[in-house]
């Protein structure tokens, strides 16, 4: 399974995608602003209730129980 963040200016989408390319989970939520550390906070929510659904719905654990599992996921973002 996969993870996927779109961090915008105004919001940020997150998805769940199976190894089928199935779609999980998947959430927005508004991109606080000007607060960096907020931004970082609502992503680690959003990755933990992204992770939280999936688990439920396919009853296994999402790969990359880390930051560093997850920095690959947080490329092609305009900040």
């Amino acid at each position: 399974m996969r993870i996927g963040i779109d961090l915008g200016g105004t919001k940020i989408e997150g998805i769940v995608i199976d190894n089928d390319s199935q779609i999980r989970a998947s959430q927005g939520v508004p991109t606080p602003r000007d607060d960096y550390e907020a931004i970082l906070g609502t992503i680690t929510d959003l990755l933990s209730h992204l992770e939280s659904e999936a688990d439920r719905i396919v009853g296994q654990r999402v790969q990359g129980d880390n930051f560093s599992d997850l920095c690959d996921l947080l490329h092609n973002t305009a900040v």
